[in-house]
């Protein structure tokens, strides 16, 4: 077996560096041009996920807050789906799905119009995603070592996730 120059080795990963700017350069204009088609514009766009390991405190508590809505409001929309273990606010995976469900939730069934695009999307969100989704928050904090109750589904009376404190 022959080794490989160094020299192509190089080369090979300059182009792989040039395929990857390239590839954002593509997914940039794609969106630019959904972006000014009146006909796929998005009436709300996601904002972006939380870099959960950087948070400070105060901010932490600030998307923890939002969290707990998307729990509270969209949680008995996904009914059985919704099996979190009392911890989860501590694990940022869990937080990144809890957080992913919620903007996708907003995203594609709160928007003003519904292009057969969006339908589309909506049932893929349905039937795949979003049940993905709340399955690796699950197992997160269902298999934590330190807790291992389930919080029941939100109640819609109370603020809180659970029911009344």
């Amino acid at each position: 077996m022959t080794d490989i120059p160094a020299a192509v080795l190089a080369q090979l990963a300059e182009q792989a560096e040039q395929i990857s700017a390239l590839q954002a350069q593509l997914a940039d204009l794609q969106l630019k041009a959904a972006l000014d088609d009146d006909k796929t514009r998005p009436g709300r766009m996601p904002r972006p996920t939380p870099p959960w390991h950087r948070l400070t405190r105060a901010e932490r508590d600030a998307e923890l807050m939002k969290l707990r809505g998307f729990v509270r409001e969209i949680g008995p929309l996904y009914g059985h789906l919704v099996k979190l273990g009392n911890c989860w606010q501590q694990h940022p995976l869990a937080c990144v799905a809890i957080e992913v469900v919620g903007e996708l939730h907003l995203l594609l069934f709160t928007a003003d119009r519904r292009p057969p695009a969006m339908l589309y999307g909506q049932a893929e969100a349905l039937i795949r995603v979003i049940p993905g989704l709340l399955q690796l928050a699950e197992r997160e904090t269902r298999q934590c070592d330190k807790h291992r109750t389930q919080v029941p589904r939100p109640a819609m009376a109370s603020g809180y996730p659970g029911g009344a404190r």
